[in-house]
């Protein structure tokens, strides 16, 4: 995943396309003023290690437990 948001609405089916972007996704400070409405938290996960944070403001921080880190691409 490279990025996960929470929203207190249920998005539109318009919102949901816009925000996968044909499976690339969308970074946080691509989301429209509309689009961020209703946000409870968003994460974009770019961190290689340590607290992940929340973009929203909100102040929801992932705190990481058993040191986990990121990795590129699929493990098989």
């Amino acid at each position: 995943m490279d990025a996960w948001g929470f929203w207190s609405r249920a998005l539109s089916d318009a919102e949901l396309a816009a925000i996968r972007n044909g499976g690339r996704g969308v970074e946080y400070r691509h989301l429209s003023a509309a689009q961020r409405s209703g946000l409870i938290a968003f994460y974009d996960l770019g961190e290689a290690s340590g607290v992940r944070a929340d973009y929203s403001g909100n102040g929801q921080h992932l705190t990481p437990v058993n040191s986990p880190t990121n990795a590129d691409g699929l493990v098989t």
